[in-house]
C-alpha cells in the first residue's frame, strides 16, 4: 500500500563520511522496507556569461528525469518556485523568461553548469504494509556555473517521515543517521552551482547612493510585474522612475555629468509607463463620473463611447510600453543605473545637512508657489499650478531621500510638499479630465450623436478645478513663508 504523505517532517544530512546506507529494518515499527527503482535526474542551468540570474540568487534549469522533470525557475531565498513542462525547445520557455528580462537584459541564456543525481530511495513500511516514512540517498555531482570552480561530489541523505510514523521512529531515524557517520546538511546543490555569486554592489554609503539603491531594487522588484499586465505596479514603478530622477537633479555633483543623459532615459521610460497608467486612471474616473449622475441626464451611448476610445488608447499605450521594455534602449537604462551605484558605493561616505539638500527645492517650490498665488484669475494660472504642483512633487522626493539622516526636518517638509502635492494633483487632475471629456464630447458630436452629458461633465471637472483652486489658496496660508506660504 501506498501512502500519500500529509504534514510530512523531513530532513537532509552530509553523509560524505558515512560507510553504508543504515538498516531500516531495526528502527521500531518498520516490518518491511521497500525499494523504489533508482532515478537518473540531471539539472542543466542557464544563464548568461556573466551570471546575471546567479547574482540575484536565482536558478533557471531544465530538469529530465524524475516525477518533476521541467523547466524550473527557483530562488535560493523561497522554498518553492515555478516549473513549466520540458516542451520540444532545448531553450528555456518565454514563461519564465519573460519576467527575467530585468536581470538578462537581451544576453543570450547559455547551459552554464549541471547537476546530476542518481537518487535511491527506500518506503518504511508497518505490519499493515503503510507507509511510515521515505529515506533517500543522492550521489550528486555539481558542475558549478563558475569556470573556474572545479566540480564538486555529493553524497546527501534524506528522509521524510509520514503522520503514520510514531514518536519512537521520530527520534530514531535521525539517530540512525548519525551513527552511521551523517550529519546534518549545510550544502544545497543549487547554492553550490550558482556560488560564487557576487552581490550587485557594495554596501552603499551616503544619503545619494543609498537612494539609488533604493529605486533601483524597487525597479527590479516591479518590472516582472509591470509586464504581467499589473495597473498598480506600472503606477509604484512610474513612481520610482521618477523619484530617481528628481534625486538626480537634487544631487547633481554626487550623480557625475551623466545625471543628464540618464534623467532623460527615466524620463522617456516614465512616460511609457505613464500613456498606460493614465488611460487605466481616466478610464477608471470617467466611469465614476457617469456612474454618479442621475440617469435622465445620460443621453446617448456615453459610457460605451468612453469604453470604446478610452479602451483603445490603453491597449495601444500597453503595446507601447511592452515594446519598450525589451527595447535594448531600457536594458541599457538599467545597466547606467547599475553602474552609478557601483560608482556610489565605492565612495566615502558624506554627510549634508538636510538644508543644503533640499535648499535649492525648497527655494523652486516657493518661487512657484507665489507665481502661481500671483496668477489666480488670469490664463496662465492653469500652467502656473502645475508647475507649482511638480515642484512640491520635487521637493517631496528630495525630503524623501534626506530621511535616512534622521531630521525632522525632513519629514515635516516631505508632509508638507506631500499635501500641497494632493491639492494641487486635483486641479491637475480635473483640468486634465475636463480636456478629455470635451475631446469626446466633439467627437460624439461629429459622429452624430448627442453630446450633452459630455458637455454637463466638462463644467462639473471645471467646478472641481475652481475648489481645488480655492484648497489651494486656504493651504497656502498655513504654508511657512519659505514655502511660498503667508505664515
Amino acid at each position: 500500500m501506498v501512502a500519500t504523505p500529509a504534514h510530512p517532517n523531513t530532513a537532509r544530512f552530509d553523509a560524505s563520511h558515512a560507510e553504508h546506507v543504515p538498516p531500516f529494518r531495526l528502527l521500531p515499527g518498520v516490518e518491511d522496507v521497500e525499494a523504489v527503482p533508482e532515478a537518473s535526474i540531471e539539472d542543466r542551468l542557464f544563464d548568461t556569461d556573466d551570471r546575471r540570474l546567479a547574482r540575484q540568487g536565482l536558478a533557471l534549469f531544465r530538469r529530465t528525469g524524475g516525477a518533476d522533470a521541467g523547466w524550473h525557475l527557483k530562488s535560493l531565498d523561497a522554498a518553492d518556485g515555478r516549473r513549466e513542462p520540458l516542451g520540444t525547445s532545448d531553450q528555456p520557455p518565454a514563461t519564465l523568461t519573460d519576467g527575467l528580462q530585468v536581470h538578462i537584459r537581451g544576453r543570450a541564456l547559455v547551459p552554464s553548469g549541471e547537476i546530476r543525481t542518481v537518487a535511491r530511495r527506500w518506503r518504511l513500511l508497518a505490519s499493515d504494509g503503510g507507509a511510515l516514512a521515505e529515506v533517500e540517498s543522492d550521489d550528486v555531482r555539481v558542475v558549478p556555473l563558475d569556470p573556474a570552480s572545479a566540480p564538486r561530489m555529493l553524497r546527501l541523505w534524506n528522509y521524510e517521515l509520514w503522520t503514520a510514523a510514531g514518536p519512537e521512529l521520530t527520534v530514531e531515524l535521525p539517530a540512525m543517521f548519525a551513527e552511521s557517520g551523517a550529519e546534518p546538511a549545510q550544502l544545497d546543490p543549487l547554492r553550490i552551482a550558482l556560488a560564487p555569486g557576487p552581490s550587485r554592489a557594495a554596501e552603499p554609503r551616503g544619503v545619494f547612493p543609498a537612494y539609488v539603491s533604493a529605486q533601483l531594487e524597487r525597479l527590479i522588484e516591479l518590472d516582472p510585474l509591470v509586464r504581467a499586465g499589473e495597473p498598480e505596479a506600472v503606477h509604484k514603478m512610474r513612481v520610482a522612475c521618477r523619484r530617481l530622477r528628481s534625486a538626480l537633479s537634487t544631487f547633481k555633483k554626487e550623480a557625475g555629468p551623466q545625471q543628464a543623459q540618464l534623467r532623460a532615459e527615466l524620463r522617456w521610460i516614465a512616460r511609457r509607463l505613464g500613456q498606460v497608467r493614465d488611460a487605466d486612471v481616466m478610464r477608471a474616473r470617467l466611469r465614476d463620473l457617469i456612474a454618479a449622475e442621475s440617469g435622465d441626464l445620460i443621453m446617448g451611448p456615453v459610457a460605451q463611447g468612453i469604453e470604446e476610445q478610452l479602451g483603445a488608447e490603453h491597449r495601444h499605450a500597453a503595446e507601447g510600453l511592452a515594446k519598450a521594455l525589451v527595447s535594448e534602449r531600457y536594458f541599457s537604462l538599467l545597466d547606467s543605473v547599475e553602474e552609478l551605484e557601483r560608482r556610489l558605493a565605492g565612495r566615502p561616505a558624506k554627510t549634508k545637512k538636510v538644508s543644503k539638500i533640499v535648499r535649492k527645492d525648497s527655494k523652486r517650490l516657493r518661487k512657484a508657489v507665489r507665481a502661481a498665488a500671483a496668477s489666480s484669475g488670469s490664463p496662465d494660472a492653469v500652467t502656473a499650478l502645475h508647475t507649482a504642483r511638480k515642484a512640491a512633487k520635487r521637493l517631496r522626493y528630495a525630503a524623501d531621500a534626506a530621511k535616512p539622516l534622521g531630521k525632522p526636518k525632513a519629514r515635516k517638509l516631505s508632509r508638507r510638499a506631500e499635501r500641497l502635492q494632493d491639492v494641487l494633483g486635483e486641479h491637475h487632475d480635473s483640468i486634465v479630465t475636463a480636456g478629455e471629456l470635451r475631446r469626446l464630447g466633439v467627437e460624439a458630436y461629429l459622429r452624430g450623436e448627442n453630446a450633452f452629458t459630455f458637455g454637463l461633465l466638462y463644467g462639473r471637472q471645471l467646478q472641481r478645478a475652481a475648489e481645488a483652486e480655492d484648497g489651494f489658496e486656504d493651504l497656502r496660508k498655513r504654508l511657512p513663508a519659505k514655502l511660498g506660504g503667508l505664515s
